[in-house]
């Protein structure tokens, strides 16, 4: 007869990695346009596959687009771990994407206050998700960085453009001083 020789505390070790949850990441990119979402919707069902815990949150405007031109329920079934969730950033409903500067400045003033209280509240933390393990942003965002220091969570800034779009907005200022683009606050928008 062969007896395990498990201690006590092994016992309570593994008793604490069956019930802990896993972990949960919470994904806020910037919500300028889809080629800036999309990859990262991409990165977000990535990191549902080993289990992780996924809330993406989106502004209202953004989040009626993408149920709009995407059959989320059939995307999302695959990933019962993947949630959507929405923050306001102050503008109207109906507002486009046609004016940046606008919504930066809304993500930056009433944005901001409502992100910090969605992360102190517990807000996140419900069917079965443990507290934010880590948040991954877009680094224009930097009031994401405060939230996360207070709820002493890591952040991590990904900057999800394409090679080919970084090398068009690396030229936006020759363009600009060329005068080849007719926009003058596109030059400075994102340098």
């Amino acid at each position: 007869m062969v007896r395990s020789l498990i201690s006590q505390e092994e016992k309570s070790q593994m008793d604490d990695q069956i019930i802990s949850p896993p972990p949960h990441i919470i994904v806020f990119p910037l919500p300028l346009q889809r080629l800036i979402i999309n990859p990262i919707f991409d990165l977000a069902e990535l990191l549902c596959l080993p289990g992780l815990d996924v809330t993406f949150l989106l502004i209202p405007y953004t989040h009626s687009l993408l149920l709009r031109h995407i059959n989320i329920k059939s995307r999302l079934n695959p990933y019962p771990n993947f949630r959507l969730h929405t923050i306001s950033d102050g503008l109207p409903p109906d507002h486009s994407e046609s004016n940046p500067t606008h919504l930066l400045l809304s993500l930056e003033t009433l944005t901001k206050p409502l992100f910090r209280d969605l992360l102190m509240s517990g807000k996140l933390i419900c069917d079965e998700r443990g507290p934010v393990s880590c948040i991954i942003s877009d680094g224009i965002m930097s009031f994401v960085y405060d939230g996360a220091n207070e709820i002493r969570v890591p952040v991590i800034y990904a900057l999800t453009l394409s090679p080919s779009c970084l090398l068009h907005l690396s030229n936006l200022t020759k363009l600009t001083g060329a005068a080849e683009v007719s926009d003058p606050t596109i030059g400075g928008m994102f340098f």
